[in-house]
């Protein structure tokens, strides 16, 4: 340890079998275990730590960092600087980080990994990247889906945040392998863009025979709000048995939203899992508050428990007289509904105007 008593203080040195319990119970509970080099120069205000070792057990529930009783460890090597105020900076490497959860008597391995993270956080302004690989990631104990979901993957990740609505991340997601309860697959790769600005919102995620495609005014956050408040106000006329189209129309953002989709693809994957299953889906979208929702979405070989439809053909589009839509359903002879239907109409204050054909 060296100092002056005044404003520049250094530590060096090893901290071996390093031990944090908590002593509010009848029997001390572990918190931290583990053994750090650790080299530590303050000046003033700003700190500059070089932290490098093994953290044989960390309880992120005892240490109050999340609600679930997950264990960590991991060797570290990571350069920390800050002002201790409003910048902080973190680099180095993640090594085999083990994360798993406690329940009773028994340890569920959630995620297993090694990555290297850079990142500066300046205010309320943050801009990173990861890169690293992830041997093992359970979904479904995570409870990210509720059917058993089991994935390794490398990945590549820059992201940065602005202020409270400029939003940027982009990277992609390297050989893909998926493990559910009936069946191993490789998806392949998964590649995204994603930009959020205050007048604008772009979004682009590739991967196999999956594309999404969507460009619309208005930050992310601008954009919940419309939805929320497009929901709640549809719900309060529906209620009120008054639907006022162009009120509704007015909230609508404007741009495009596109998706393309096979079955060769992690997306299509997860759908399966869920008890969705199609062959193709096709679906075009556009939106503004001058011309109302407008596109169309086909979809082929859809099904779900005992329901299927071989093809599907839904078509909005806007008049003077408000939004009309046209649905048509075909189906094989071998289908147990083998049946050609056609549902067309329009949305009226008072209700729906619907001619079916069978």
């Amino acid at each position: 340890v060296k100092s002056n008593l005044k404003n520049r203080h250094s530590f060096k040195g090893i901290l071996r079998h390093f031990a944090l319990d908590n002593e509010n119970g009848k029997v001390p509970t572990p918190l931290v275990r583990g053994n750090f080099n650790v080299a530590a120069t303050m000046r003033g205000t700003l700190l500059d730590t070089h932290l490098k070792g093994n953290l044989k057990h960390a309880d992120l529930q005892g240490l109050g960092l999340i609600d679930k009783h997950y264990i960590a460890k991991t060797e570290a090597d990571l350069h920390i600087r800050s002002n201790m105020k409003n910048y902080h900076h973190l680099d180095g490497n993640i090594d085999q980080l083990q994360l798993d959860e406690r329940r009773g008597n028994n340890h569920i391995a959630l995620l297993n990994g090694s990555f290297r993270l850079d990142a500066d956080m300046r205010g309320n302004d943050i801009k990173g990247s990861l890169d690293g690989q992830f041997p093992h990631a359970d979904l479904y104990q995570l409870g990210v889906i509720d059917q058993p979901f089991t994935t390794h993957f490398n990945t590549r990740l820059n992201f940065a945040m602005t202020g409270t609505d400029d939003l940027r991340a982009e990277g992609a997601f390297h050989n893909l392998d998926v493990s559910t309860k009936n069946r191993t697959y490789s998806p392949g790769d998964v590649a995204f863009d994603l930009l959020s600005q205050r007048d604008s919102t772009h979004a682009e995620v590739k991967g196999g025979d999956f594309l999404l495609n969507t460009d619309l005014n208005g930050s992310y956050k601008q954009l919940a709000n419309i939805g929320k408040k497009f929901a709640n106000d549809l719900q309060r006329q529906i209620a009120g048995k008054y639907i006022d189209q162009h009120a509704l129309r007015q909230l609508l953002p404007t741009g495009h939203f596109t998706l393309k989709s096979g079955t060769d693809n992690f997306f299509s994957g997860l759908l399966a899992e869920q008890g969705y299953r199609f062959k193709t889906a096709d679906i075009q979208l556009t939106s503004s508050p001058e011309e109302g929702l407008n596109g169309k979405m086909m979809v082929d070989g859809m099904e779900h428990d005992s329901l299927r439809v071989d093809s599907l053909l839904l078509t909005l589009y806007n008049h003077d007289d408000g939004l009309n839509y046209r649905l048509e359903i075909a189906n094989a002879p071998d289908n147990h509904y083998p049946y050609h239907a056609c549902l067309q109409g329009a949305f009226y204050e008072h209700g729906i105007l619907s001619t079916l054909s069978v």
